[in-house]
């Protein structure tokens, strides 16, 4: 399952109508002391398999396991 950190910026919301319309599980943390105390200072940041994704990487990430 992804876990999505997002402060429900737009670049959060189009993240996860990607995760909704891919029908990727996920789950969604909006929670800016969360995000601090993982050392992010931005969202949206997309956690899946242990690893972290942020900026273009979690568009890489989502549309790899949506194949």
């Amino acid at each position: 399952m992804m876990i999505l950190y997002s402060t429900h910026c737009p670049v959060c919301m189009g993240v996860e109508k990607m995760l909704n319309n891919k029908k990727i599980e996920h789950k969604i943390i909006d929670d800016e002391d969360k995000i601090r105390e993982l050392g992010f200072n931005s969202s949206p940041i997309l956690e899946f398999d242990g690893k972290f994704y942020v900026g273009k990487d979690i568009f890489t990430v989502i549309n790899k396991q949506s194949k």
